[in-house]
């Protein structure tokens, strides 16, 4: 058994050889050849600034020597000087003086000196075979140097050619060997050295590791304060050399842990080794801006901090190794706040900004981590409101780190949050109370106290609301069953006038600066929050959505009273809240018609939707208004739609199926709806009101088409009619129909629509209304003759003659209305309906009545139809007589 601990032993330790093998010739490389890149094109970058400000100062200088140079020189031509004269030349013209002082002076040409090339700062290696020779060659290099020790001590192993202890002192002779000869070759080819300084850290680890692993020649803790000796000197050599030996140094040094090892746990001083890692990457950052360093750096050692947070007997652990890892946390997380490069602006994203958002997301999750399986202790409390505070403070004095800070901040109310998600027996009420009150207290205090002198006031307003509010919510989750000392509406209550003291405090402050206007504009809304919040805590379900309604008029009007923009925002998130806590309501309404639940739990928010959008308008805010107007004709629509089902339903009118004058009341109604939208929107030119119109009308279309005159139409279904002849249920709905649809129609053709839209629109309003006459006039006839039941399924015989003529005398007197409306209004597409309907008497007189009627029953017909066609021969004569004329 022993014998096989052994080998199982060696090839674990093996396979960790083998990976951090690959992880050296690998990825290291490849990283710093990125690196490298980036650092020789800084270098080039600043060669070259070096190079224009010195030809800057030669170009000063040689105008400082010429002064009286004249301002534009003439060129001499390339051509020899010609001989000089024989007369001797003219006498010099004196130049007059420049005056000491100029009222406005001009600003004179720069002077044409000669312009001097720039040198290149170095040969920049452009081309393919450069950069092959240049670096990819040197880099090759290393890694072959690097490889070379690695298979020298391979070698050595399988022919045993020598010792255990000669072959690392070999191997260490080698790595210190490449230091010195890096640090040599680095005064004439930087490249090259830090290839080489690299390649030596690497054989170093890999001696000092198969020294500790492989021959049990060096005690573990000793290897460990040598391993990490020789990962700082790789930082520090970092400095000198370049990025490549950090992230040698740093691969080196987080494998270190996992190769030397005492076989007891000691979380203190791995997690105090790891930090000192990180705090020398976080120094290479700042020294170099290398923010690449501590990206990897912190996550090699939240990695290790993952792995000691989640063994199984951490809870075993006493002293300082228990809450090791908590103050690693909270230490770590105020490093890279405050060891990171400081950034020009906030709203700049530089990688060291992301490394330090990263880094707290990790520290906060790992710290909700550590707090789950410690047990939510009391004690283990302080260190996560510590690791909050230090990284609120933090955030709050290094503003471009605040979102990192919130994220810190959060963690406390988290940790409530999954306390909530371990339903454990023995939990303690008390206990989760006191914290909630801590937690609760600190978040919406620390947020306010923060707020004062801060870059974004209303960013740390928003905190404090926030805070207090999540919390609320997750202590009312876990603790509304147990009784408390105060109800939860009136701990709301205390919270509204909380935010309201803090509203008062900032009111002076508004008026000075933008910023805490806003911020002031936060904690107003937040008093509004939590005094709605309050009303579901006090009343019934299906009270809330009448009284949260009555808030939000208010609000708009505070709003509109202060000017405060933030209030109105909220009425972004209250409207769909009604409108949500409408749909889950249930409806309530009884049996009593009219004067029900739906009168008032739909009609009072109907009423302040409208209310607040004519609000909105008088601020005009014109998206909140169009919001506000659709939540309005929402709750309009819901509100008569139920109402007239409860009317024919009753208390069953959530479930019943539509009936014929339940449905073309609906009809009526959407489209009244529908005709009062499209005035509005065409009055202020709201083309999304106008959609909303084409919405309802819509929806009266497709009643109309399904159940008036497909499931609930009369003549298709055994469906009384009641009533008197003519003044009847099928008059109302057929004929209000079709007065509704004309209206629809007019109203359309007198818009500004495009002809297309508008033709289109009005052929199908007025396509519905034609074919609802239609069948109306039809179900007046029948009922006529037949009675309350006017289903043509009944049997046989399906009419009388009388009634079968009775059909051709009321469509001909119906297409003859349509014709006299159609000349009246002067719209010849009513016209041409008016004809087809003439035209199907026709069809039907020919090729029904000649067959189907007997007696004078025939000849009525056909003399009824010949006087009529008469007629309309005559009517349209005398309208193409007008025409032309």
């Amino acid at each position: 058994m022993g014998a096989q601990s052994v080998v199982i032993f060696e090839s674990l330790w093996g396979l960790i050889l083998v990976g951090g093998a690959i992880f050296f010739v690998l990825v290291v490389p490849a990283l710093s050849v990125l690196a490298f890149r980036a650092t020789q094109r800084l270098e080039r970058e600043i060669a070259l600034l070096r190079h224009e400000l010195r030809n800057l100062r030669d170009r000063q200088a040689t105008a400082d020597y010429m002064p009286h140079r004249p301002s534009h020189p003439v060129e001499e031509p390339p051509q020899p000087a010609p001989p000089a004269p024989t007369q001797p030349p003219a006498p010099e013209v004196p130049i007059a003086p420049e005056p000491a002082f100029k009222a406005a002076p001009s600003v004179p040409p720069e002077p044409t000196a000669p312009d001097i090339p720039l040198p290149p700062a170095e040969p920049e290696a452009r081309g393919l075979e450069q950069r092959l020779g240049a670096r990819g060659f040197v880099w090759l290099g290393g890694i072959c140097i690097a490889l070379a020790s690695f298979f020298l001590v391979k070698y050595s192993i399988e022919e045993g050619l020598l010792g255990p202890g000669l072959r690392v002192v070999l191997g260490i002779l080698l790595g210190i060997a490449l230091l010195v000869a890096g640090d040599f070759m680095r005064r004439k080819s930087g490249t090259i050295g830090q290839a080489l300084t690299a390649a030596g850290i690497a054989a170093l680890y890999a001696s000092l590791f198969a020294a500790v692993a492989l021959y049990q020649l060096i005690a573990p803790a000793l290897a460990f304060v040598i391993l990490a000796a020789l990962t700082f000197v790789a930082i520090g050599l970092a400095l000198r050399h370049g990025p490549f030996v950090g992230l040698v140094g740093l691969a080196g040094g987080f494998i270190t842990p996992a190769v030397v090892s005492t076989g007891e746990p000691h979380p203190a001083i791995l997690l105090s080794y790891l930090y000192l890692l990180q705090l020398g990457a976080l120094w290479l950052e700042g020294q170099r801006a290398w923010w690449y360093l501590p990206a990897i750096a912190n996550a090699g050692g939240l990695g290790w901090a993952f792995l000691v947070v989640s063994l199984s007997d951490a809870a075993l652990m006493g002293g300082i190794d228990q809450l090791a890892a908590p103050v690693y946390l909270i230490v770590v997380a105020a490093s890279v706040f405050w060891l990171s490069p400081r950034v020009s602006t906030e709203t700049d994203w530089p990688q060291s900004r992301i490394v330090g958002l990263g880094s707290a997301v990790a520290a906060a999750l790992l710290m909700l981590l550590w707090l789950s399986n410690e047990g939510f202790q009391a004690g283990d409390w302080a260190f996560v409101l510590l690791l909050a505070i230090v990284g609120a403070v933090s955030g709050r004095l290094r503003p471009v780190h605040e979102i990192a800070a919130f994220a810190l901040a959060s963690v406390p109310a988290l940790g409530l949050l999954a306390w909530n998600a371990q339903f454990q027996p023995a939990f303690d009420p008390d206990l989760y109370l006191w914290m909630a009150v801590i937690i609760g207290a600190l978040g919406t205090g620390g947020g306010y106290v923060l707020l004062w002198g801060a870059r974004n006031p209303e960013r740390w307003s928003l905190l404090s609301a926030i805070y207090g509010a999540a919390v609320l919510a997750i202590a009312y989750w876990r603790l509304r069953d147990i009784d408390l000392l105060l109800p939860w509406s009136i701990i709301c209550l205390i919270l509204s006038a909380v935010h309201l003291a803090f509203a008062e405090r900032l009111r002076h402050w508004r008026f000075k600066d933008r910023l805490h206007r806003r911020a002031f504009g936060v904690h107003v809304l937040a008093c509004a929050g939590f005094l709605a919040a309050a009303v579901p805590l006090w009343v019934e379900r299906e009270w809330l959505p009448a009284l949260w309604s009555l808030l939000m008029p208010l609000i708009a009007w505070v709003a509109n009273k202060i000017d405060e923009p933030w209030l109105r925002r909220g009425l972004w998130v209250a409207a769909p809240a009604i409108l949500i806590a409408v749909l889950d309501s249930g409806f309530p309404a009884g049996d009593r018609p009219i004067f029900n639940w739906l009168a008032y739990g739909l009609g009072v928010p109907t009423l302040c939707f409208a209310a607040t959008a004519w609000l909105a308008r008088r601020a005009s805010d014109l998206r909140l208004m169009l919001m506000l107007q659709a939540g309005a004709l929402l709750l309009g629509f819901l509100l008569v739609t139920l109402e007239i089902r409860h009317l024919f339903h009753g208390a069953a009118f959530k479930t019943a199926a539509f009936g014929f004058a339940e449905a073309g009341t609906l009809v009526l109604l959407w489209g009244v709806l529908a005709l009062g939208t499209w005035r509005v929107a065409q009055r202020r030119g709201e083309a999304r009101l106008r959609w909303i119109a084409y919405g309802l009308a819509a929806l009266s279309a497709v009643l109309t088409v399904i159940v008036v005159w497909g499931f609930a139409n009369p003549l298709l279904n055994p469906i009384p009619v009641y009533g008197l002849p003519i003044l009847n249920t099928a008059l109302y709905v057929f004929g209000s129909g079709f007065a509704l649809f004309m209206a629809m129609a007019a109203m359309v053709g007198r818009s500004k629509l495009d002809v297309a839209q508008r033709n289109t629109t009005m052929g199908v309003a007025a396509g519905i209304a034609l074919i609802d006459g239609l069948i109306g006039v039809a179900a007046l006839n029948r009922h006529l003759f037949q009675g309350e039941i006017i289903d043509l399924n009944r049997g046989y015989p399906l009419w009388s003659d009388a009634e079968f003529y009775g059909y051709s005398v009321a469509w001909l007197i119906y297409g003859g209305l349509i014709l006299a409306l159609a000349i009246w209004r002067r719209l010849a597409a009513l016209r041409h309906a008016a004809a087809g309907i003439v035209v199907l008497v026709v069809f039907k007189v020919f090729l029904g009545d000649t067959s189907g009627l007997t007696g004078l029953y025939r000849f009525a017909s056909f003399f009824g139809l010949g006087l009529t066609l008469v007629a309309l021969g005559y009517l349209y004569q005398r309208m193409l007589r007008r025409a032309e004329g």
